[in-house]
C-alpha cells in the first residue's frame, strides 16, 4: 500500500502545481514527508518537509499549519542526531501553535512535550525525558480526553525508565500500553511496545521472554511490511538469539536491505520527478514573470508617451486659446479704435458747430451798441482755448497709459483750475475738488462735463474774483445718486458782481457762459433733451453763486 500512497500523493501534487495552489502543495509535501519519516526514509523526509516549508504562503496567518512542518522536521533532525537544529525547530513549532487560537492547543502542546522528551532521550538525558512525560501524564483527565497521547506518553516513559534500569516502574507502564494497543493500536504501535518489552526483559536478564517479545515484534513488522522496523529487530536478534538461527536472520536481513534500497530508489524516482516538474513549473513561472515585467515596461513606456502627447496637446490647446484670445482682443481694439475715430470726428463736428454759434453770437453783438466788441472777441478766444486745453488733458491721459474708454474727471478738473488761475490776476483763489476719484466717465461725457466745469471756473475768475481776493474758493463736486450723476459747482464770489448773474432763475439771460452750460447740459442729459420743462439744472445764490445739475449715468 506504500507505493499506492506515494503514487496518489504525487498525482495530487501535480494537480496542485497545475492550479498554482501553493498552500495545497505545502500540505502534500508535508504528508509525503510524514510518510517517509514513518517508514524510516529519513533523508527523503527531510527533503519533502523543507519543500513543505518553502511553499507555505506568507499571507496565511501564523498557526498550526505553519507549525506542524517544524515539528516533523525536528523529529527528522533528531533521528539524524542534529539535536541543536531539532531543538530550534521544536521551539519554532511551539511559538507558532501558541498564536493560533482556533485549534485545540492542548493537543499540540502534548506533541511538543513528547518530541522534547524524545530529543533528550536520544541525547542520553533520560531523566529530563521522563520529566517531560510526567508533564503530560499529570494533565487532569488526560487518559480520558486524549487516550492516544496518554498511551504514547506511558510507552515512552516506560522506555526511558528501562534505559535508566528502573525496570520495576517501567514494566507496568509497558504492560498498560500493550493492553491499550491490543484493543485500538496500529501495527506500528504494537511493534513499538513489543520491542520495548523485549529490551526491558533483556535488561532484567529474562532472555526467553525477551526473545518472545522480539519475535512478536518481528512477526508484526513482517506481516505489515514494516521493512525498516523488521530490519531493526533482526539486528537485535542477531546479537543474542540462538546461533543456529543466525544464517536465516542474515539472509532475511540482506533481503530487507535490498527491498529497502529498491523502495528508496523507487521513492527517489518519484521525488526526483517531483523536483524536476517543480523546477519546470518554477521556470515557467519565471518566464511568465519576465513576460509580465516586459509587458509592464512596454505599458509604462506607452503611458509615458501618452502623457507626453497629452501634455503636448494641452500646450498646443493653451496656445491656440491664447491666439484666439489675442485675435478677439485685436478685434475689440480695432472696434474701439473705430469708435474712437467716430467719436473724434463727432467731437470735431460739434466743436465747429460751437464755433459757428460763437461767431453768430459775435455777429449779433456787433449790432448791439452796449456790447464791447473786444470783450466779445476775447470771450470767444477763451472758449476756443478751453476746447484746446481739455483735448490736451485727455490726450495726455491716453499717453500715460490710462483706460482708453474711461477717464478721470478729478484730474482734468485740477488741470482746468490751475491753467485758468495762471492766466487770471486772482492768484489766491483755491479749488475744493470733491469729485469722487472712482467715478470714471466715457470720453464723450468727460469732454462735455469738462467744458461745463471749465466754463464755470472761467466765469468765476472773470466775474466773482479780482486781484484783491484773498479767500476765494471754488467747489466742484460730482457724485452718483439714484442712477444720475450730480454735478455741483459753487464759488464764494462777492454778491455785488451782478452783471454775471443777471436773470439767474430765468433762461440764464443773455450771458454766453450760462448759455453754453445749458447747451452742454442738454447734450449730456437725455431727459433734458426730450423734456424742456424738466428741472434738472438749478442756480444756487446762497453765499456766492452756484449751479446744480443732473444727468443720466
Amino acid at each position: 500500500m506504500l507505493d499506492s500512497a506515494y503514487i496518489y500523493f504525487h498525482k495530487a501534487l501535480k494537480i496542485a502545481r497545475e492550479r498554482n495552489d501553493s498552500l495545497l502543495m505545502s500540505k502534500i509535501y508535508y504528508y509525503i514527508g510524514g510518510l517517509d519519516y514513518k517508514y524510516g526514509y529519513i533523508n527523503l523526509a527531510e527533503f519533502h518537509i523543507v519543500k513543505s516549508l518553502q511553499y507555505i504562503p506568507s499571507e496565511i496567518p501564523d498557526g498550526i499549519h505553519k507549525g506542524l512542518p517544524h515539528l516533523l522536521l525536528g523529529n527528522v533532525l533528531k533521528q539524524k542526531q542534529a539535536y541543536d537544529k531539532a531543538l530550534k525547530e521544536y521551539n519554532e513549532y511551539r511559538e507558532l501553535y501558541r498564536r493560533d487560537q482556533k485549534f485545540d492547543t492542548l493537543t499540540y502542546f502534548i506533541s511538543y512535550l513528547n518530541s522534547m522528551g524524545t530529543l533528550y532521550a536520544n541525547r542520553g538525558d533520560y531523566i529530563t525525558a521522563v520529566a517531560y512525560m510526567d508533564s503530560i501524564l499529570q494533565i487532569p483527565g488526560i487518559s480520558r480526553t486524549k487516550p492516544s497521547q496518554y498511551t504514547k506518553s506511558i510507552l515512552n516513559k516506560g522506555l526511558y525508565l528501562t534505559r535508566l534500569r528502573n525496570h520495576k516502574e517501567a514494566y507496568p507502564l509497558l504492560l498498560e500500553a500493550l493492553e491499550i494497543y491490543r484493543k485500538s493500536g496500529t501495527p506500528l504501535d504494537l511493534f513499538s511496545v513489543y520491542a520495548y518489552l523485549s529490551e526491558l526483559m533483556q535488561g532484567m536478564k529474562h532472555d526467553r521472554q525477551a526473545l518472545m517479545y522480539a519475535h512478536k515484534a518481528r512477526e508484526i513488522a513482517e506481516k505489515n511490511k514494516l521493512f525498516g522496523y523488521e530490519k531493526y529487530i533482526l539486528s537485535r536478534l542477531i546479537q543474542w538469539d540462538d546461533p543456529q538461527n543466525l544464517p536465516g536472520y542474515f539472509r532475511r536481513y540482506q533481503e530487507l536491505e535490498n527491498i529497502i534500497q529498491k523502495r528508496e530508489n523507487h521513492i527517489k524516482d518519484y521525488s526526483l520527478l517531483t523536483v524536476y516538474e517543480t523546477a519546470e513549473k518554477e521556470r515557467e513561472l519565471a518566464r511568465k514573470n519576465m513576460e509580465l515585467v516586459r509587458f509592464r515596461k512596454h505599458l509604462t513606456n506607452m503611458l509615458i508617451l501618452l502623457a507626453a502627447l497629452l501634455f503636448t496637446g494641452a500646450i498646443i490647446l493653451y496656445y491656440l486659446r491664447r491666439i484666439n484670445a489675442q485675435k478677439k482682443l485685436i478685434e475689440r481694439q480695432q472696434n474701439d479704435l473705430y469708435e474712437l475715430y467716430r467719436e473724434m470726428h463727432h467731437r470735431i463736428e460739434g466743436n465747429f458747430g460751437w464755433f459757428i454759434g460763437f461767431i453768430n453770437d459775435l455777429k449779433s453783438a456787433l449790432n448791439n451798441p452796449d456790447v464791447d466788441i473786444s470783450e466779445a472777441l476775447q470771450n470767444m478766444i477763451d472758449k476756443i482755448k478751453s476746447f484746446i486745453e481739455i483735448h490736451r488733458a485727455l490726450r495726455f491721459q491716453i499717453k500715460n497709459g490710462e483706460n482708453r474708454r474711461h477717464f478721470k474727471l478729478s484730474e482734468l478738473t485740477d488741470k482746468i483750475f490751475h491753467v485758468t488761475r495762471s492766466m487770471s490776476p486772482s492768484k489766491k483763489v483755491k479749488l475744493q475738488n470733491l469729485i469722487e476719484t472712482d467715478l470714471n466717465l466715457r470720453a464723450d461725457r468727460v469732454f462735455l462735463t469738462g467744458l461745463i466745469i471749465h466754463e464755470f471756473i472761467n466765469n468765476s475768475f472773470k466775474h466773482a474774483f479780482d486781484e484783491n481776493t484773498t479767500d476765494g474758493l471754488i467747489s466742484i463736486r460730482l457724485y452718483k445718486d439714484n442712477g444720475d450723476y450730480v454735478l455741483e459747482m459753487k464759488d464764494n464770489g462777492k454778491a455785488g458782481r451782478q452783471n454775471t448773474h443777471k436773470d439767474k432763475n430765468s433762461a440764464f439771460g443773455t450771458n454766453m457762459g450760462l448759455k453754453l452750460i445749458r447747451v452742454l447740459h442738454k447734450q449730456l442729459d437725455v431727459l433734458t433733451r426730450h423734456n424742456k420743462s424738466a428741472d434738472r439744472l438749478r442756480i444756487i445764490t446762497d453765499n456766492g453763486f452756484g449751479i446744480h445739475l443732473r444727468f443720466k449715468a
